[in-house]
């Protein structure tokens, strides 16, 4: 949709709010999908009394749906969307990264290298930048939930579970700008004290901070953020603040019922 819109301009789940009388500016929002549902792998780490078995399937069946999706493919598909479309700023969501490390001898075919899981292995956000050949640049990116080696999830596609793979991941939101249009990212912590994260901000939930997931084993702990960016860019003459975010879902698993406040809570934080 073209649309004459205001000089504030939000993607995804922020509305505009007009500062001055408006010129043309064509934005897209894109939700790029990371191809599973996390809530049964959360549901099997939070699980009292914990089974590894059953948390192991968790993970080994959720890798298996993401390397179903194809996201290599769709990351390619997806920027030829945005190719046709040709928009001058684009806010993208749930742009992630999945990294496998091998962990003990590995046969082939086994863990990160297994046939049904490999393809899960990628950077979307990298996929999509790199597909569109240099029309568009990454003008900014907020990180929303991290978990990097030597932290990382292990899991095993062998009976005998002498081996494993560790998988650590990232899931980021961008803001993409055609190439050639003046932009930068605002300084939002250095505006307002928030809690940085790259060029954005994670949301601090009203003082209670991110939810945490426990990990099993003795593993440490994932915090499980979003946050929210903007970025200055000049179209046409008239300059314009974009600002895209990902609010967190109603419920992040049964077993937390007081993710329900967090929507409310992150959208309020945004608006102040």
């Amino acid at each position: 949709m073209r649309a004459t819109l205001p000089t504030l301009v939000g993607t995804a789940l922020l509305g505009a709010a007009s500062l001055s009388a408006a010129a043309d500016i064509d934005v897209m929002t894109q939700n790029q999908y990371l191809g599973t549902d996390l809530e049964p792998v959360l549901s099997a780490a939070t699980a009292d009394p914990f089974d590894p078995t059953a948390f192991n399937l968790a993970v080994v069946t959720a890798l298996q749906q993401i390397a179903a999706s194809k996201p290599a493919e769709r990351a390619r598909a997806l920027a030829a969307n945005i190719a046709q479309r040709n928009p001058d700023v684009v806010g993208l969501q749930e742009a992630y990264q999945f990294v496998c490390m091998p962990l003990g001898p590995q046969a082939p075919g086994q863990n990160c290298d297994h046939p049904a899981l490999k393809a899960a292995f990628t950077d979307q956000l990298a996929n999509t930048v790199a597909a569109l050949r240099g029309r568009y640049m990454l003008a900014g990116k907020v990180t929303e939930m991290k978990l990097q080696a030597p932290q990382g999830i292990p899991f095993t596609t062998t009976t005998a579970g002498s081996s494993y793979g560790l998988l650590t991941l990232a899931d980021r939101d961008a803001i993409l700008v055609k190439t050639g249009l003046p932009a930068q990212p605002v300084n939002l912590a250095a505006l307002t004290g928030c809690r940085a994260s790259d060029q954005g901000c994670n949301y601090n939930n009203g003082g209670y901070g991110p939810p945490t997931l426990t990990l099993p084993g003795g593993l440490g702990t994932i915090a499980i953020e979003r946050g929210y960016l903007a970025v200055d860019v000049t179209v046409r003459g008239r300059d314009y603040r974009v600002f895209n975010t990902h609010l967190e879902q109603r419920l992040l698993s049964p077993s937390q019922p007081q993710t329900r406040l967090l929507q409310v809570m992150q959208a309020y934080e945004l608006l102040g």
